[in-house]
């Protein structure tokens, strides 16, 4: 009988797995910065390339907005003042005050009793003379002062163009403005010449007379003197 030959066990030693190589990643890191460095150059530096290559756009100039042509407004001259070296008169009584020629005499009557002819419901009577001349007509400027007997002043114009009036002839009638309110110039060639003046204040009728308006010379002067005193005319408040 053959004997069996006894299997030998083997024994199996375990294999070695070899190891992975140790990576050096502080190097790689590096090196991958590295080259994303140098890519943004070279992208940056094509990208200023190409911005020097392209023409540079010109941004386009606005289009002016025409303008108005201002025109310049005229700057009024004042009037100077020809009566600044006039004299003053007052009258608180009957509420005015006018100026006159510095040179110019005054005369007030204000007593009934010195008005013999004269008529009856005047209050006052202010004359301003110039200096006499020998050979010369003089002139006067007046104010005169009546208590209104007129509802309006077409009723005097009416009486003073009556046939039993002052004057021969009659007058002519203008429409003008004294003090700031209406009045009426009366102006005749007879007797010498002379332009009345009346307005209504305050129930009484204020008469600014030019006797003597077309005597002697310098009549033109007289009638400039005459109007500057008009307007220098006004009322006390």
């Amino acid at each position: 009988m053959e004997e069996t030959p006894t299997a030998t066990p083997i024994s199996e030693e375990p294999s070695e797995i070899p190891k992975e190589p140790s990576r050096n990643w502080p190097k790689i890191l590096g090196l991958a910065l590295l080259g994303l460095v140098l890519a943004s150059g070279i992208f940056a530096a094509g990208y200023f390339t190409a911005l020097k290559t392209q023409p540079a756009k010109v941004a386009p100039l606005p289009t002016p907005t025409p303008q108005p042509i201002s025109q310049a407004t005229p700057t009024s001259t004042p009037t100077p003042d020809l009566t600044v070296y006039w004299k003053s008169y007052k009258n608180s009584e009957l509420h005015y005050k006018v100026k006159y020629p510095q040179d110019f005499s005054s005369e007030i009557l204000s007593d009934r009793s010195t008005w013999a002819g004269f008529a009856e419901d005047r209050l006052s009577w202010a004359e301003f003379e110039p200096p006499k001349k020998e050979g010369e007509w003089s002139y006067s400027l007046v104010i005169e002062v009546l208590e209104s007997r007129y509802r309006n002043l077409d009723e005097w114009v009416a009486e003073m163009n009556a046939p039993s009036a002052l004057g021969t002839g009659l007058y002519s009638v203008t429409d003008v403005k004294v003090a700031g309110l209406e009045a009426k110039q009366l102006s005749t060639s007879a007797e010498g010449g002379a332009i009345r003046t009346g307005l209504i204040y305050d129930s009484k009728l204020y008469v600014i007379h030019l006797i003597g308006a077309e005597w002697g010379s310098e009549l033109e002067n007289r009638r400039v003197i005459y109007n500057l005193f008009l307007q220098s005319f006004s009322f006390l408040k």
